[in-house]
This record gives structure tokens, sequence and C-alpha cells, in this order.
């Protein structure tokens, strides 16, 4: 709770040293003026205050777009909000979104958020004693590709630039997520 002007007076009047020079008078010239700087004081209290409540996401105001900034917001692939509670619903969501980065993960994003079957194909590195050698014949980057396979309704190509970007928006920086639309 923020303090009013009066009470700082009051506590700047406290502080001043004792004596005839020094009146404890509100009415005084010295109570006047320690009620200006109270005035001061009270202001930046509820500054503060309303830092404090800056400081959450769900609770901000004028640090929305810093906070949505932060979290990515708003999604290019995704019709931005307008109004300040839904904006703030978006950035909360962003920011305690808690699914993984592993294949069952994104299978189930795709399917959850586009409605598609989808599958991960993951390639690993050749390893010259793998009984099935030829089947890893890649080179050692490949550990960073791994492959999306998504079943789409023919005539689909809307969704697909959305799907792209929230596949790649969740991946890991050094992996190289890539495409592959099987139409039926």
């Amino acid at each position: 709770m923020a303090r009013d002007a009066a009470a700082y007076g009051t506590m700047l009047q406290q502080l001043a040293p004792p004596g005839k020079a020094w009146p404890r008078d509100p009415d005084s010239q010295l109570g006047a003026l320690c009620l200006g700087f109270g005035d001061e004081f009270a202001r930046l209290d509820a500054r503060a205050l309303d830092l404090i409540e800056e400081a959450y996401p769900n609770t901000t105001d004028e640090m929305l777009p810093d906070w949505e900034r932060v979290a990515g917001l708003p999604d290019p692939a995704i019709p931005a909000p307008a109004d300040v509670p839904t904006r703030r619903a978006a950035l909360v969501a962003r920011l305690t979104e808690a699914d993984g980065q592993n294949a069952a993960d994104y299978i189930r994003m795709i399917a959850d958020a586009f409605g598609y079957a989808a599958t991960i194909t993951n390639h690993i590195p050749f390893c010259a004693d793998v009984a099935h050698a030829d089947d890893y014949l890649y080179d050692t980057l490949s550990i960073f590709w791994w492959e999306v396979n998504v079943t789409v309704p023919i005539g689909t190509t809307t969704p697909i630039v959305a799907l792209e970007h929230a596949v790649r928006r969740r991946a890991q920086l050094h992996t190289y997520p890539t495409f592959n639309y099987i139409f039926v």
C-alpha cells in the first residue's frame, strides 16, 4: 500500500533535528516544505508499486509490449489479439507452456493445434560397428537433422506455413527440422 504525501511529510519533519529552528508544526514553512517533498515521495512510492505489478506477465500493462517482445509475440503465423486481457493470456500461455522437445511432444502438438497425423524421423551419423551400417550413411551433422512427416488433406496449403513456424519456433536452435507432406 502506497503512503500518501501527508505521511511522507510527517516522516520528513520527524527526521529534522530538535530545536526552535526546526518546528514540528505542519502549518509552518518547514511543514509546507516537507509536505511538498512528500508529494514527490508519494508519487515515487506509487510508481514503485506499479513496477512490481509490471514485473509479472499476468498483471502487466505498461510493459506488455516488452514482455511480448521477449516471448516472441505476436506470433507471425497467428493473428495478434487486439485487447489487452487476451494479449496477457497469450503471453502467460507462451511463458508457461510445458511441452517438451521430443518426438512424441511434437506429434502431439501437431495433432492438437492442426489436427494432422505426423511422424518424426531422426537421423544418426554413420557408425561402422552397426549391423545395418548402410542405413546410417549420414554425416556427423545429421544428428541435428530430423524430419517431420505430416499427413494432410489434398488442397491444404494455408496451415502448412503456420505448422512449420510452430515446429521451428519450438525446435532447439542447433537442430534442422525439415518437412515432408503426404497428401491424402
